[in-house]
């Protein structure tokens, strides 16, 4: 690929993103509206056209697979092209890790569409408006490149412009308390200092209240010009969700159940380096869905359930918060299958009695499983514990819900945006450390017998439940 194909190649991704986005809402109507397949195979040609300009062939020709399902609309047809475009999907991640024609290879070639009567998922995309009704603040690139909308560049100009105003007028009022300090050198040595310290002193009240105003007008004038810059790392989440969306799908397809994945609120915004360190810890929180939740086809059937099972991946802002919630339909938590399952991991006493709602949090903890078999997607306890560790980190909560037979949802609350906060910082020994005020709940002060170490890990005795611990050396 030369240097003026590559140049375009940022430009390429943000174009083929948004339409696969898009293609992806219409997939799931175009079994019932003709228009939605007409938007859809004109989506697909002008993507074709794209991949052919930048010289991506494999993606081109994916891209014409998925114009031909077009042509005969069928049953089948939205979940195929939703498999098609999961494909597309992950040929664009390797162009954008790569920036070289390695879709080339073998590896990256166009695969056949999985047959109807496969088991798989499907998906169904619930949210208000389309993302092409509003024009994005920022929208992302690739290769570390954003494009910015004029109101913002300008917002930031405004306020860059009006901070110099504001501190040139600091340094105008700090020369002038400089001045006021000679004077008062001076008036020191008169016979009579009395007047000349009359007049210091309502000069110095004068500057006092100027830099009141200067400086409750300049940090003001900053807390704006934060707000403005956080908007450039705020991002809607529907990129996030669909990519979850394609993980879900992935998976039911490997462990063959049928999987019907729901997306809402994929117009909330969160900070892009939030949901950048949340996708793994998501990634788990599905896969425990899929694998521990929805049960395989022929026991739904049993349970009089239908055996398409539904996993609902849920965004909704808050405020300066927002809260992720993936749910499935499956056959839930059994809080007392729980409970035996920490006192035999020892992360419970065996005098000690929970709440079903109290023992449900138990599957956060750290080497916690309900599996007596560890297969290639769970039971080693590790996927939960990741998710809550990367939550805590962020400053955010999150709880389990489950009704047994009925399904179990998993909410997660993290800050929209990163910006300053204020920490508490903790002195052990020789050692310092600094922990957000937003992820600290409680102190407490733990007698030395309070720790323990199961299976390598620290844990300490709060009351009368076991939570993770960090040891640290005063030596």
């Amino acid at each position: 690929m030369d240097d003026e194909l590559l140049d375009l190649v940022p430009l390429f991704l943000s174009e083929a993103r948004e339409r696969v986005e898009h293609l992806l809402e219409l997939a799931p109507q175009v079994e019932t509206t003709q228009a939605s397949v007409v938007e859809a195979r004109r989506e697909f040609h002008t993507l074709k056209g794209s991949c052919r300009m930048i010289k991506l062939a494999p993606l081109a020709e994916l891209c014409h697979q998925g114009e031909e399902l077009l042509d005969v609309v069928v049953a089948s047809t939205g979940a195929r092209v939703t498999a098609v475009l999961d494909r597309l999907s992950g040929m664009l991640e390797e162009v954008e890790r790569t920036y070289v024609p390695s879709l080339l290879t073998d590896s990256l070639r166009p695969v056949a569409v999985p047959p109807p009567e496969r088991p798989g998922a499907s998906e169904t995309i619930t949210a208000p408006g389309s993302p092409r009704e509003e024009e994005a603040e920022v929208a992302e690139l690739g290769g570390g490149e954003h494009r910015v909308s004029a109101r913002v560049a300008d917002a930031l100009s405004a306020g860059a412009a009006d901070l110099r105003i504001r501190a040139l007028a600091g340094m105008s009022l700090a020369e002038r308390v400089e001045q006021l300090a000679k004077l008062a050198e001076r008036g020191v040595l008169e016979p009579q200092p009395e007047q000349v310290l009359a007049m210091l002193s309502s000069s110095l009240r004068q500057a006092a209240s100027e830099l009141d105003v200067n400086q409750r007008r300049l940090l003001l004038r900053a807390e704006e010009q934060l707000d403005t810059m956080m908007t450039l790392q705020l991002q809607p989440l529907r990129p996030f969700l669909l990519s979850l969306a394609r993980h879900t799908r992935e998976l039911a397809l490997t462990l063959g159940k049928e999987v019907e994945v729901a997306l809402e609120g994929g117009e909330a915004r969160l900070d892009r380096r939030i949901s950048a360190e949340l996708h793994g810890a998501f990634v788990h929180l599905v896969r425990n869905a899929v694998d521990h939740g929805i049960e395989p086809p022929e026991l739904r059937r049993a349970r009089h359930k239908p055996p398409r099972g539904v996993v609902r991946i849920s965004a909704t802002g808050l405020g300066d918060r927002v809260e992720i919630a993936v749910a499935d339909d499956g056959g839930g938590i059994d809080p007392a299958a729980v409970v035996a399952a920490a006192r035999r991991a020892g992360l419970l006493r065996d005098d000690v009695e929970l709440t079903p709602q109290q023992a449900l949090q138990l599957v956060l903890r750290a080497g916690f499983s309900t599996r007596q078999r560890v297969s290639e997607v769970s039971g080693r306890g590790v996927g939960l514990d990741a998710v809550s560790g990367a939550v805590r980190r962020l400053g955010g909560e999150i709880w389990v819900e489950s009704t047994p037979g009925q399904g179990t949802q998993v909410h997660v609350v993290v800050p929209a945006a990163r910006r300053g906060e204020r920490v508490v910082v903790l002195r052990v020994g020789f050692s310092r450390l600094a922990l957000a005020r937003s992820a600290v709940v409680a102190i407490h002060r733990l007698a030395p017998d309070a720790l323990v170490e199961r299976q390598g890990q620290w844990l300490a005795w709060l009351g009368d439940r076991l939570v993770p611990a960090l040891r640290l050396s005063t030596m």
